[in-house]
Order: structure tokens, then C-alpha cells, then sequence
């Protein structure tokens, strides 16, 4: 059985105002509930399932209607400073996680490749820890971020 990440991407306030977007969305609760209702009417509580998303209301509304998926915090780290602290920080987005009772936190790789000491931080912290970006396309900076990190030196071509 395959695991399957459904990522619910609603735009932060700052990236709405940004890309000039309409001010209609859908209200947040109406969005998680819409999207909970497909997923137990079609997933089931069997399937395996685990939610991200890199707005911290979508993930608070997660955490409170359901109990049944995990759910991890996506974050870009320093990528864009203007957003959310809580998006643009680990050690925030690793507060909020433990806040709210998230799984976990998934981040740009750049942070864990340039320190993979903030891999075990995060771990240490009783959060799972998974990386997103174009450095994780590149086995030399997969080797640093994989177990043990101490063995490794970030490769030139990161």
C-alpha cells in the first residue's frame, strides 16, 4: 500500500497581496471541511494518508477536525523573510508543529544540507522531518542530510 501526501495549498495572506489576487477564497473551514468529507468518503480510514500544507490555519483546522492523518507543516525556511514566521523559521515552525500537535515539519533542504545538526534538533523534538527542493535531487546532498550527516561534506555541486 503506497502512502499518499495530500498537500492543501490555500495562499497566505502576504502571497495573496503579492500576486494581487482576488480577496474571495474560500473560508478556511468550509475548505478543510470540504476536503476532509472527499477523503473519508473515498480514502477511508485505511488508506495511507498524511496532510501538508504551508498555511498554519489550514494545519490548525487539520489537527482540530481530525485525528485520523497525520499532519506536517511545510515550510521554505528563510526563502521568502516577508511571510509568516512561523513558515519562514524551523525553530518556529518546529514550535508551532509541537503546539498543535503536528507529526511533523517538512523544509527546504538547503537549511538541513548547509547544517544537518538541525535534523536530529527537530528530531530530538519528537517531530518527524522530511526536505523538499532541487538540492534533494542531488545524491551528494542527499548523503549529508542521510544518516549519519557527521560522515559528510557538502558537495561542491550543492
Amino acid at each position: 500500500m503506497s502512502l499518499s501526501n495530500d498537500l492543501l495549498e490555500y495562499p497566505l495572506l502576504n502571497e495573496a497581496i503579492a500576486l494581487q489576487m482576488d480577496t474571495l477564497a474560500p473560508e478556511i473551514n468550509h475548505f478543510v471541511d470540504t476536503i476532509l468529507a472527499v477523503i473519508y468518503a473515498h480514502a477511508g480510514p485505511h488508506r495511507r494518508i498524511f496532510f501538508t500544507s504551508f498555511h498554519p490555519d489550514i494545519c490548525i483546522a487539520l489537527a482540530v477536525k481530525q485525528q485520523t492523518y497525520p499532519i506536517l507543516f511545510l515550510g521554505n525556511s528563510s526563502l521568502n523573510p516577508k511571510g509568516d514566521k512561523r513558515t519562514t523559521n524551523l525553530q518556529m515552525a518546529c514550535r508551532f508543529a509541537l503546539k498543535f500537535g503536528l507529526a511533523g515539519v517538512v523544509m527546504i533542504s538547503q537549511p538541513f544540507v548547509e547544517s544537518p545538526g538541525l535534523i536530529g534538533l527537530v528530531k530530538s523534538r519528537g517531530l518527524y522531518t522530511i526536505s523538499w527542493g532541487p538540492m534533494n535531487n542531488h545524491v551528494g546532498c542527499v548523503k549529508v542530510t542521510y544518516p549519519p550527516p557527521q560522515q559528510f561534506s557538502p558537495p561542491a555541486e550543492c
